[in-house]
């Protein structure tokens, strides 16, 4: 094997690898075709070095014809991977023009390996006058000329992609681009040489060395400054048209990238490209969260003021590479109207609740008065009228007992002609109080006439209520006589009755309570009985209420 074939399968083997090593990097715009390219530039370099090694014309000839997949498929794949990754994404309708790519790879080898029928490819293949006896001279027919101007064409897009994006990249990266474009030229270059006729590389075509040059050129700027890791700068276009302002930095809080909004809010007329984000008096607020050993990878967003009576929502996405942190894009939000806006709405809000409250407060007074006695503070007969019902299908679901009492004040219209109405006001009021504090806070209290009260006490049958009713009256005498000074206490009488026993309806049961309180007047008043008590005293408690003493 001669020097030129060495020289060949050493680069083959060498972009192979590149292509290999191209699969394991993390995934870029463009990845696929970027592996594509040099595996098609690795067999056009196999396919070179072996036409090179072959002694015999055919098997020069057969070489020559077998590397033409490499030859399309190469500067194919160069073109798709760059538009693709100075565009940020996926070319459209990408398997269809992969598929035309393959397909015309395909065709072009079916004419190169029946050439000798019709001559499309090469109209003429002869041995090189004045040459070395194996090089061969290949004439060019009409299908080589339609591939190299697809090819052309391609390569065209290539460039007009990559000046596309050199246009719109920042000053920080325009260098990378500028050794992107260069990178591109230099298969044009080795092609034009060997179309024209100008010179070969060990007498083959220039133009595969051209393609693995360029993608040397571009492993070496991934692996100078992590390229792909990078944002494609076409997206700079959107990022630049945010109202938002979006900085990109580095591990060490570096501005790398600044969208239009960042100059702005920093003062800038041009992106800060390059300088920490405490050297900018505006931006240093938003630095002092920024801890990268400490902060979480999930992204964190927090608030910040960067001008007296503003606010900025700072959101930090962290930009990650193999689970390493690489950088971090802050997003800056000014939320200064929406907080305003906060502030007037929870101040609307608090002043909306304290007229609820306030409402609800006379709703709850004017509830109040419509259902107690003014005079006495216990309920009135119109909020017995509407909870009686509920309270009894209460006591019939639960199967406990009522105990109902109506209790009268004794003597009481004496009391008013004796010592005025406002004594008898008090001793209204009096009874009212003692009542209130005396029940359960499940027990009702009502004033259902001028001296008379019904309580209700659910759960507690007739015994327990005629017991808890002469404490009442005990305590009742001391109290009046207190505050009475020497004159005679006032008394009350009081009957008892009880559901289900003695009643199973409120107007059999009020009616007993009733006769009870009859009884005890009949038998002297200041006293308690219950409807179920024996009577062995007194008249016959048909007698009318008027026989009563008031």
């Amino acid at each position: 094997m001669n020097t030129a074939s060495a020289f060949l399968l050493l680069i083959a083997a060498a972009v192979a690898w590149v292509a290999f090593r191209s699969t394991r990097m993390p995934p870029f715009p463009g990845r696929f075709h970027f592996v594509l390219m040099h595996m098609a530039a690795a067999w056009w370099a196999l396919a070179a070095a072996l036409e090179w090694h072959m002694p015999d014309p055919g098997g020069k000839v057969l070489w020559a014809e077998l590397a033409w997949p490499g030859i399309v498929l190469a500067p194919a794949g160069w073109t798709f991977f760059v538009w693709s990754y100075v565009n940020g994404r996926r070319i459209r309708r990408e398997r269809l023009l992969v598929g035309l790519a393959a397909a015309f790879a395909a065709a072009t080898l079916l004419i190169a390996l029946t050439n000798g029928r019709h001559h499309l490819l090469y109209t003429s293949i002869h041995p090189m006058a004045g040459g070395p006896a194996n090089e061969l001279v290949y004439e060019h027919g009409p299908w080589f000329f339609l591939v190299t101007a697809v090819l052309y064409f391609g390569m065209l897009v290539t460039v007009f992609a990559a000046v596309s994006a050199l246009h719109r990249a920042p000053s920080l990266y325009r260098s990378h681009y500028l050794a992107l474009i260069a990178a591109i030229a230099l298969p044009w270059i080795g092609n034009i040489i060997y179309v024209s006729g100008s010179g070969t590389l060990f007498a083959f075509d220039p133009t595969p060395f051209g393609l693995i040059a360029a993608g040397a050129v571009f492993g070496f700027l991934i692996q100078r400054r992590d390229f792909v890791d990078l944002p494609p700068i076409a997206r700079n276009a959107l990022v630049d048209h945010l109202p938002d302002a979006v900085i990109v930095l580095d591990p060490n809080g570096v501005i790398v990238e600044a969208n239009r909004a960042a100059c702005i809010l920093a003062g800038a007329d041009v992106a800060p490209v390059g300088r920490h984000m405490r050297d900018l008096p505006v931006l240093s607020a938003v630095t002092d969260p920024l801890h990268w050993s400490e902060l979480p990878t999930g992204g964190q967003v927090w608030e910040a003021s960067i001008r007296p009576a503003s606010s900025i929502e700072v959101r930090r996405i962290p930009l990650l590479q193999a689970g390493r942190m690489v950088g971090a894009m802050l997003v800056l939000r000014d939320i200064s109207d929406r907080k305003q806006m906060e502030n007037q709405l929870r101040l609307a809000l608090e002043a909306l609740e304290r007229r609820l409250s306030a409402n609800m407060e006379l709703q709850n007074r004017l509830r109040e008065d419509a259902i107690r006695d003014p005079l006495t503070g216990v309920y009135n007969r119109r909020f017995f009228e509407e909870m009686r019902d509920d309270l009894l299908a209460d006591a019939e679901a639960r199967e406990w007992p009522i105990a109902a009492v109506i209790l009268d004040l004794d003597h009481f219209k004496k009391l008013n002609d004796e010592h005025g109405h406002q004594a008898g006001d008090a001793t209204l009021r009096a009874i009212g109080g003692l009542l209130q504090k005396s029940v359960r806070k499940t027990d009702f209290v009502f004033r259902i006439g001028g001296e008379e009260f019904l309580v209700l006490m659910p759960g507690m049958g007739a015994e327990q209520g005629i017991e808890r009713v002469e404490r009442w009256a005990a305590a009742f005498r001391r109290l009046t006589s207190e505050r009475r000074h020497g004159v005679e206490p006032a008394t009350f009488s009081a009957g008892v009755a009880a559901y289900p026993e003695d009643g199973r309806d409120w107007e059999t049961l009020v009616r007993r309570a009733d006769e009870a309180l009859y009884r005890a007047k009949l038998k002297g008043r200041n006293r308690v009985v219950g409807y179920g008590q024996a009577d062995d005293a007194g008249p016959d408690p048909s007698v009318g209420r008027d026989s009563r003493a008031a």
